[in-house]
């Protein structure tokens, strides 16, 4: 099962969660998993309920605790255009299509299953964490923050694998690299709605979009063409907001690319951009300092 999969299934109906409020959530979560083997084996039940969460570790930044559901607090503060409104939606379509430009430039590398997703990102409140995370599931990780290290762990040979924590327990590596995401817009709101039947007559579950399309672009390695089809097709789904005069988690003034969620009144930035620039700054509550693909852990480029 991969990470969109299970972020879906942990609350399709739930707000998009703020990296903010779940950092205290995931810096818990991350300690308990790489602590040392507690006297008492653990229950078969309690190991795989670990391991479901070992696994999601792997990706990273956010999606590690997406079972927390918290509501977005990066508020915009003018109030969005109404929704179906013709001009915001031309204007959000022709902005996410500038970024996917942008995107497109991007050296176009296939990562191998063996290399590693290098992030650095700044929270609100300064703190600075360092992940890599596995490509393929199957090799061990790392997160660095506060001068703590943290082990992410594994799944080789369908089987758990975590030094400080050894267990017996079958898995499903977390792959950070799709190779069938399409790469043009049209191919992936068919692949988001796919993944997203909608109920009670609707033709699609808006807010599973908006998580399938969060998750994407923070945990995984998109190749430039497939980057750019998921701004572009984002452009193509209602209830997206472009919110001007925002910033980032160390002051970036930008752009934000909001979401209404269903049921809410409010748009939620996702994501904000340089309005110059079109290129990826992060979000109200993290600021994307690195982001590059590493043959190893401690590589940074």
């Amino acid at each position: 099962m991969d990470e969109i999969t299970l972020t879906r299934e942990l609350g399709r109906e739930t707000p998009l969660p703020s990296p903010d409020r779940l950092a205290p959530a995931r810096a818990r979560l991350m300690a308990e998993l790489t602590a040392a083997a507690p006297a008492v084996r653990p229950t078969p039940k309690t190991r795989k309920s670990r391991l479901r969460w070992a696994i999601i570790a792997t990706g990273a930044v956010a999606a590690a605790a997406a079972g927390v559901a918290s509501i977005f607090p990066g508020t915009p503060s003018s109030p969005p255009p109404a929704p179906g409104s013709g001009t915001q939606m031309e204007a959000v379509a022709q902005f996410l299509d500038d970024a996917a430009v942008v995107a497109e430039q991007a050296k176009d590398v296939v990562p191998r299953g063996d290399q590693f997703i290098y992030t650095r990102i700044v929270e609100s409140g300064g703190a600075r964490t360092e992940y890599w995370s596995s490509i393929d599931g199957e090799h061990l990780g790392q997160q660095r923050s506060g001068g703590k290290t943290i082990t992410l762990a594994a799944c080789v040979n369908g089987k758990a694998y975590d030094p400080s924590d050894p267990v017996d327990v079958s898995c499903d590596p977390a792959r950070l690299y799709l190779a069938d995401l399409p790469s043009d817009p049209d191919g992936v709101v068919s692949w988001l709605k796919r993944r997203n039947p909608g109920s009670d007559g609707a033709a699609y579950n808006v807010n599973g979009v908006a998580k399938d399309i969060w998750s994407l672009t923070s945990n995984y390695w998109l190749r430039p063409a497939q980057r750019a089809a998921v701004y572009r097709a984002l452009g193509r789904f209602d209830g997206i907001r472009l919110v001007p005069g925002v910033t980032d988690a160390t002051g970036r003034a930008g752009t934000g690319v909001a979401w209404v969620s269903p049921g809410q009144k409010d748009a939620q930035v996702m994501w904000i951009f340089d309005p110059e620039k079109h290129v990826l700054l992060g979000s109200p509550d993290t600021s994307q300092e690195a982001l590059a693909l590493v043959d190893k852990v401690g590589v940074t480029h």
